[in-house]
């Protein structure tokens, strides 16, 4: 008969990623009698002040992709508008679709 199975291993506690005696908070924070809530509350602080400013940075750059999509979307329509005006000047065929595009090719150039 096999030996039995290892137990499994214990189970494991949260540890802080960083030391709390890092240069941001002096050479040792709490030694120093700042006590280890302060400096907590500290880096906290400097952690959400850090993920505001980039994702306020990030929203920037967001809005200038829409604005530069905005843009694009803008010059094309007004390019597909004037080929197709353009078209239909070459080939005049009295039609309502024929003046709702002249309607519509007005309408752009006075706005």
């Amino acid at each position: 008969m096999p030996p039995p199975p290892p137990p499994p291993p214990p189970p494991t506690f949260w540890r802080a990623p960083f030391s709390f005696s890092t240069a941001a908070h002096g050479t040792n924070a709490v030694a120093e009698g700042r006590n280890l809530t302060s400096v907590l509350h500290e880096t906290t602080r400097d952690t959400k002040n850090e993920a505001m400013e980039k994702a306020e940075a990030v929203g920037d750059t967001v809005m200038e992709a829409m604005d530069s999509a905005y843009d694009v979307t803008e010059k094309s329509t007004q390019d597909v508008t004037d080929t197709i005006v353009a078209e239909a000047d070459n080939h005049v065929v009295d039609t309502s679709e024929y003046r709702s595009i002249q309607d519509a090719a007005k309408q752009t150039e006075t706005s």
